[in-house]
């Protein structure tokens, strides 16, 4: 399998806070970036990572550098103001043109397994999209200006995460329709009628876009037996 790993980074992190974009902040010891990076590029299947980055992004080259990240597999491109904007230049690279899945993750999260890459890439079939999700624990409510208009089935939603899984011409066609309000590329499959399978994700592979998601990454990433047995009941 010739896998292809997509990484929209050209946030700035305005929920974050600080003159750093979310994914320089050093987590432990490294920048963001680079777990997610040395993760990826210890794949045994990776034919090509490819980041997007902001085109005004003045640290990743020196960030790259001064870990020690030098790799042919390794492409950049620079993306745009929406994440849609830079998934579609990373899709571009001519490095994934031949890719046998293409798997999209989010550069702010450090702590995605290996496993999980693969588990989604061995998933990823002709005709449809798959992703990770895990179980919701707290109660939902809709809330219509602060009030509660009712409670929704937890057992009926999923925390989505990344990485997500496609076929390359399957992405390819998501991004030839309107991109307009999309979070994520599964959105767009829902749109377009395409089916996404949700599989088990990892407690442990949160996103971070808050001090306090940074605070309690620094945790298990101090303390990697902490994350393995979080629970998702």
């Amino acid at each position: 399998m010739k896998l292809a790993v997509i990484i929209p980074a050209a946030g700035i992190g305005q929920r974050f806070g600080g003159h750093l974009p979310k994914q320089y902040v050093v987590l432990g010891s490294l920048p963001i970036i680079v777990h997610t990076l040395n993760t990826v590029l210890a794949l045994a299947d990776l034919h090509c990572v490819v980041v997007a980055k902001n085109p005004a992004d003045i640290y990743l080259d020196r960030v790259l550098d001064e870990h020690g990240i030098a790799d042919s597999r390794l492409g950049i491109v620079d993306g745009g103001e929406q994440r849609a904007d830079s998934v579609r230049a990373a899709l571009a690279h001519p490095s994934v043109s031949d890719a046998d899945v293409v798997l999209v993750h989010d550069a702010v999260r450090p702590l995605a397994s290996a496993s999980l890459f693969y588990r989604i890439a061995q998933a990823t079939r002709p005709g449809q999209v798959v992703i990770p999700g895990i179980p919701i624990s707290d109660t939902l409510k809709v809330v219509d200006q602060e009030q509660v208009v009712r409670t929704i089935d937890r057992s009926t939603v999923r925390a989505v995460q990344t990485p997500q899984g496609f076929l390359p011409e399957t992405l390819r066609s998501l991004y030839q329709a309107s991109t307009d309000g999309v979070t994520d590329e599964a959105m767009l499959a829902e749109r377009m009628g395409i089916p996404v399978t949700v599989i088990p994700g990892e407690p442990w592979n949160i996103k971070i876009t808050t001090p306090s998601d940074h605070a309690l990454a620094s945790i298990l990433i101090g303390h990697p037996e902490l994350a393995k047995n979080v629970s998702v009941e």
